[in-house]
């Protein structure tokens, strides 16, 4: 019963995971808020400034669909998930044209739904 339960933890945290590479994939700011809390802060160093609010990446998804060009496509990989009750911690990794980007992105069950609540974005091998 507890690894079908672990199982179904897993299945369900990938979903969140799946919805927001989906979202980074169609530049929809509203699909990558839906996993989000709204409280939620991310933390990068992004043109010299620490933190950006999921609004604000919303906004940043939204741009490009509303000037009517595309972002850079990248490939969406689940490196490792950890999970423990109503918690869970995933490494990601973003592969776009310029650089991998490695997103160290923890979850929370909230009100009975998973949600990001503290991603940590890195370029690989480099500086943001």
């Amino acid at each position: 019963m507890a690894l079908s339960m672990a199982r179904l933890r897993s299945r369900t945290i990938r979903a969140v995971l799946v919805t927001k590479f989906a979202a980074m994939d169609s530049d929809d700011g509203a699909l990558l808020a839906s996993v989000y809390s709204p409280r939620a802060m991310t933390y990068t160093v992004l043109e010299g400034r620490l933190g950006v609010s999921p609004t604000e990446w919303s906004a940043r998804f939204d741009a490009p669909r509303a000037a009517g060009t595309q972002s850079p496509r990248a490939t969406h990989r689940i490196v490792s998930l950890d999970s423990e009750g109503d918690e869970a911690l995933a490494r990601l990794e973003h592969v776009l044209p310029d650089a991998p980007w490695i997103d160290y992105a923890s979850r929370l069950k909230v009100g009975g739904t998973w949600k990001i609540v503290g991603p940590l974005y890195a370029r690989q091998g480099g500086a943001s």
